[in-house]
């Protein structure tokens, strides 16, 4: 009897001990999340098991990281970075092997990069995959802690590290503050150039603007040159600012010229206007012949109808083979900072708003309404004295239908600058044919300079 009562007594000591207690707690929390729907709950249950740090919670999270589910896969993830003990080499591995969720850990070592920053030096220094090595050196540089940046410096300073870019572009990405001298200083490093160069137009002073002008006279190479244009904007005078800004228009890289359209906002010309006239007809890429037109928003003169009206014609392109992408181009430097808006002037949205702003500036300065239709605005500006696409009135005029030549008769007299058809030929007496009514206005025309070549 005395045996019986002491096992009993000891069972219950035992099933209410903490480690029993944590065993039911484990699998209540494991189960309600597995039947939970909503993924906020489910991610505070997964918090909640990675908050007991027990070796069954953490079997259980990894249980979870290997689930079909991506859902919970994520979820797994919220929890295995809340365990005191870490799950370094489990989460590393994942990461490196399952796409739908490798920015979640990435992001989730970045955050708890205090805890995690000693497995992951001690692991970029065990690979030997250079992209899986620079993953690393961008999880700790997007800590910021002090650690962090003396990890980048010592890489940087390896003349024998593969890795030196990469460092060097996330210090001036992420250790801004106190590198300017150290940043600066190594801008003649080709490896390190593009980055320096960015630092300083963002971070740097006016004195720095000879650095950028010297850029910009030497023609490198274009990314540097893209950059240049942020520092002569920040800090050049209007006459340096226009300069550089026609010159860019000009240039047979419409990187370039698309750089400058962004750069120079309020910065216009006549000659200005001229350039992305002929940029908007006859740019070699849809993003250059857009932003142009864009651009010739500000202005007013009647030398902007035809570029605008051309721009109504195309219909999206997603994606040009070859194309000229200041933003596929900038991106690769880490320097988007340099031009905001970039990433929404390539989507569909953008195009087609910006198709339906340009129809309402053409609106705004010729008083006529033809919708955004290219069809309809075309026979507008041609029967109006536009040469569009090489399509002018006065071909029109000897056009082998009938019914064109007749409707182009009423606007060439007008352009001719009499007020009705009864005055034209109350001044310029009868014509025995419509061909005879043609070539006289078609000479008329052409004395007031009418043919002329696009520009």
């Amino acid at each position: 009897m005395i045996k019986r009562t002491i096992f009993i007594i000891s069972f219950i000591i035992l099933a209410s001990s903490p480690g029993a207690m944590a065993g039911e707690q484990e699998d209540r929390l494991y189960n309600s999340l597995m039947k939970e729907t909503a993924s906020d709950e489910k991610r505070k249950l997964a918090e909640q098991l990675g908050r007991l740090g027990t070796a069954d919670a953490k079997a259980k999270l990894i249980r979870l990281l290997n689930d079909s589910s991506s859902w919970n896969r994520r979820i797994a993830v919220k929890g295995l970075f809340l365990l005191p003990g870490g799950a370094g080499p489990e989460l590393f591995e994942r990461m490196q092997s399952d796409n739908m969720i490798d920015d979640d850990i990435a992001e989730g070592f970045s955050a708890h990069i205090g805890a995690y920053q000693g497995f992951l030096a001690e692991k970029y220094r065990s690979l030997s995959n250079q992209k899986e090595r620079e993953l690393i050196i961008s999880i700790i540089a997007s800590g910021k802690k002090p650690q962090g940046e003396a990890f980048l410096k010592g890489i940087i300073e390896d003349e024998g590290s593969g890795d030196r870019e990469c460092a060097f572009r996330n210090l001036a990405v992420h250790f801004p503050s106190g590198n300017y001298r150290y940043i600066k200083s190594r801008r003649d490093i080709p490896a390190f150039r593009v980055h320096a160069l960015t630092y300083c137009a963002e971070r740097g002073t006016p004195e720095d603007l000879a650095i950028f002008r010297d850029v910009i006279d030497k023609k490198e190479e274009a990314k540097c040159r893209l950059v240049a244009y942020k520092a002569v904007n920040r800090w050049g005078d209007d006459a340096l600012k226009h300069r550089v800004f026609l010159d860019s228009l000009g240039e047979q890289d419409e990187n370039l010229a698309q750089g400058g359209i962004y750069v120079f906002t309020g910065v216009g010309s006549d000659a200005i206007r001229k350039a992305l006239c002929r940029l908007a007809k006859k740019g070699k890429y849809q993003v250059t012949r857009m932003a142009a037109a864009r651009r010739l928003k500000e202005y007013t003169a009647p030398d902007i109808i035809p570029a605008l009206v051309v721009i109504l014609r195309e219909n999206y392109v997603p994606r040009e083979r070859g194309g000229a992408d200041i933003f596929a181009t900038i991106i690769t430097f880490g320097i988007t900072s340099v031009f905001d808006d970039i990433s929404q002037k390539r989507q569909r949205s953008s195009f087609e708003s910006g198709k339906k702003e340009i129809a309402g500036h053409l609106r705004k300065i010729t008083g006529a309404d033809n919708g955004d239709s290219y069809s309809r605005w075309y026979e507008w500006a041609i029967l109006n004295g536009h040469t569009i696409l090489g399509d002018n009135i006065i071909r029109h005029l000897f056009s082998g239908y009938r019914s064109r030549r007749e409707k182009a008769v009423e606007p060439a007299i007008r352009l001719l600058g009499y007020p009705s058809g009864r005055d034209f030929f109350s001044k310029n007496g009868t014509f025995s044919s419509d061909i005879e009514l043609s070539l006289a206005l078609a000479r008329m025309l052409i004395a007031k300079g009418f043919l002329k070549d696009e520009d």
